[in-house]
């Protein structure tokens, strides 16, 4: 749904913007996009960019 700026819309879950799936998406260390299954369903897939850590990052 554009917003009239150029930049898309949030992605929405139950009329309110979805922050768990904006963290996925908009994730740093990450390139990601959504795949549409179904019209209700879909999935986020993803990987890393080498070099790109986050505090979140293991050291194991």
């Amino acid at each position: 749904m554009p917003t009239g700026t150029g930049a898309p819309a949030p992605p929405l879950f139950d009329g309110a913007p979805d922050h768990p799936r904006l963290h996925w998406l908009d994730h740093p260390a990450l390139r990601s996009t959504e795949l549409r299954l179904a019209p209700d369903l879909a999935v986020i897939v993803g990987t890393r960019i080498p070099g790109r850590q986050t505090r979140h990052s293991s050291t194991a």
